[in-house]
């Protein structure tokens, strides 16, 4: 026996229309149950309001109790880690966001509708190369190092064992 549910739901003035098939003997998969809640939770408008007022409160409530802690309250050190934690998830989400569009761009074209161009505001360079400090560092360093090739042509390739390639 072979079901279908239907859902759609505006989130962010986004529509989405999402359409799972279930087989009724085969069980749910955690993963798959927590999309099919959430899907419900959000599909309709006032029951996202309630449960964003819900989630609200319990933030007030976990503040008041000292579970959690505004950052004007932490010390240096969990702000630090606080912040570490947030860049870690940020860049995660990125680079999921960045597949996901990825996937989108590579998908062949329908028959019938053209499909828009995706332009990736995600940057595909490593997080160690990224950063204006970073790459001013680099190129100080790289700048410097030409420095001292030019004024001094022999010292790289005495140290290193090799000859320049460029004639001194």
């Amino acid at each position: 026996m072979i079901f279908s549910l239907a859902l759609s739901w505006h989130h962010l003035n986004l529509k989405y229309n999402v359409l799972f098939i279930c087989v009724a003997n085969m069980p749910l998969s955690n993963k798959e149950r927590q999309r099919m809640y959430r899907l419900r939770r959000d599909s309709s408008p006032s029951r996202r309001a309630a449960y964003l007022q819900n989630k609200k409160a319990k933030y007030k409530d976990d503040l008041r109790k000292g579970k959690r802690k505004k950052v004007a309250d932490m010390t240096n050190r969990e702000m630090r880690a606080q912040r570490k934690e947030w860049r870690h998830r940020q860049q995660k989400c990125r680079r999921t966001r960045s597949c996901e569009s990825v996937a989108i761009r590579s998908s062949p074209p329908k028959d019938d509708e053209s499909v828009p161009i995706v332009s990736s505001t995600v940057s595909t360079t490593p997080s160690s190369v990224r950063g204006r400090k970073r790459v001013q560092r680099n190129r100080s360093a790289l700048y410097r190092e030409n420095m001292i090739l030019w004024i001094y042509p022999g010292v790289i390739s005495n140290l290193s064992g090799i000859r320049p390639s460029y004639p001194a």
